[in-house]
This record gives C-alpha cells, sequence and structure tokens, in this order.
C-alpha cells in the first residue's frame, strides 16, 4: 500500500468520524414528532426527503399550528445541518475510501468517486427543494414534484456507490467479503425506499450505514499500514 493511499484512507477515516459523531449526536438530540399520524418508527427527516405528493406531507406536518410550527423548525434545521457538514463529510469520506483502494481497483475507484459526486450534488437539490417547501407546504408546488427526482438520484447513487464498494471489498480475503456483504444492504434498501417509501423509508438509512460502516473500517485497518522502506 502506498503512501498516497495511506493518506487517503486516514482522510476517510477523519471525515467518516465526522458522520459518525452527527449521526450519533443526531440520535442524542430529542426528535420533533411528526403532526399528522406519521408512524414513530419513520424517521421525519426521511419522510419529508421521500414524501410524494399532499398526503405525505400531512401526515408529517399535520394542520396548522404549533405542532407544524416546531416540526417545520426541526425539518429545516435539519437541512441546514445536512447542507453545511453532513453532506460534505460523508461524500469525503466515500470519496477518499474509494480513493485508497484505486490501487487494487482502479475503474471501480473512478466510477465509485464519480458516482458519489453525482449522488451528493442531488442531495444538494434535495435540501433545496424541502428547504423551499416548508414556508407553504404546498402540494401543488413544483419543489414538491421535483423530489421524488432529485430523491431518487441521491438514494439510488449511495446504493449504485455501495454496490462498487461491495465489488471492491470482495476481492480482500475473508474481512472483504463480510465488507462487501454489509455494503450490499444499500442497494436493496435505496431501490426498496425509492419503490415504496411508506414500506422501506424507515429503514433505508440501516441499509446505507451499514455500507458506510464496512468502509470505515476497513479506511480504519488501511490508515494504519505502516509504509515500506525506503
Amino acid at each position: 500500500m502506498d503512501v498516497r493511499a495511506r493518506r487517503w484512507a486516514r482522510v476517510s477515516v477523519g471525515a467518516g468520524a465526522v458522520v459518525l459523531l452527527l449521526a450519533v449526536v443526531s440520535a442524542l438530540v430529542p426528535q420533533a414528532r411528526a403532526c399528522g399520524g406519521l408512524s414513530d418508527r419513520y424517521p421525519p427527516i426521511i419522510a419529508f426527503e421521500l414524501a410524494r405528493d399532499g398526503r405525505d406531507l400531512a401526515a408529517l406536518f399535520g394542520p396548522p399550528g404549533a405542532c407544524r410550527d416546531r416540526m417545520v423548525a426541526a425539518m429545516d434545521t435539519a437541512n441546514v445541518v445536512d447542507l453545511a457538514a453532513f453532506l460534505p463529510a460523508y461524500a469525503l469520506f466515500l470519496a477518499a475510501w474509494f480513493a485508497c483502494r484505486r490501487g487494487a481497483a482502479p475503474r471501480a475507484a473512478r466510477l465509485g468517486v464519480a458516482i458519489v459526486v453525482a449522488a451528493a450534488l442531488a442531495d444538494v437539490l434535495e435540501n433545496v427543494c424541502l428547504l423551499a417547501l416548508t414556508p407553504d407546504l404546498d402540494p401543488a408546488s413544483p419543489w414538491l414534484a421535483r423530489l421524488p427526482w432529485v430523491t431518487g438520484v441521491k438514494w439510488l447513487g449511495l446504493g449504485a456507490a455501495a454496490t462498487v464498494a461491495a465489488v471492491i471489498h470482495a476481492r480482500g480475503g475473508r474481512w472483504g467479503r463480510v465488507g462487501a456483504a454489509l455494503c450490499a444492504l444499500a442497494p436493496l434498501a435505496t431501490v426498496a425506499a425509492t419503490i415504496d417509501p411508506p414500506r422501506f423509508g424507515p429503514v433505508v438509512s440501516l441499509g446505507v450505514a451499514a455500507s458506510w460502516i464496512a468502509c470505515l473500517v476497513d479506511a480504519a485497518r488501511r490508515a494504519r499500514v505502516t509504509a515500506p522502506a525506503a
């Protein structure tokens, strides 16, 4: 493993640690409860991302009132944090991981980086749509019509990146096979959630998280590799 690959592995570990920290903080902070009957097991921000019509908005935000106002504020805060911190952190984490693996699979690594960039750009557009929706929550808004397209590109892109990661992992012996199996959960979850958001939306982030954990552990292992003597 060359010095450049090890450096990319360390970048991936650093960015992945930020992603993990943000995820832990998000889990510890009390979440606003949906105002219109949305299942408690459905994370509100994922439900908002996967909203398709007025019924989906109503299930999350409910009728006008104090509860809706709190939910709008919570969603806006989540999307601002996503744009400012979570999105750039996970994009750098994944791109750097693919970069650290390009020695063994250069074509797959380049493809992985390209997919991650496309998914991250779609995520930016997704946040733009969500922030544009909250002032009025109008079911006829063109922002709601655009949302499924950009959300689909983002989630399917993350699933595709995990698929490429699975191929790379599979070349790495016993641990690689474990990593490949974890990465394989992401495309299953993202495709299912895109097709049927009410049923599979609550678990889509778990599938993606499994693939990210596999990449983070692999990056940490590679970041510790000692450079060969000159």
